[in-house]
């Protein structure tokens, strides 16, 4: 849609989607590391 293109919208969803999935495997490993 225009609006996403014109607003950055896919830009922070990808950036937003990629930091979750990195925290995601980065925290797992922080838990293991901690008990």
């Amino acid at each position: 849609m225009a609006w996403q293109r014109d607003s950055g919208y896919n830009e922070r969803a990808r950036v937003v989607g990629h930091f979750a999935r990195w925290k995601q495997v980065t925290g797992d490993r922080l838990r293991f590391h901690t008990d």
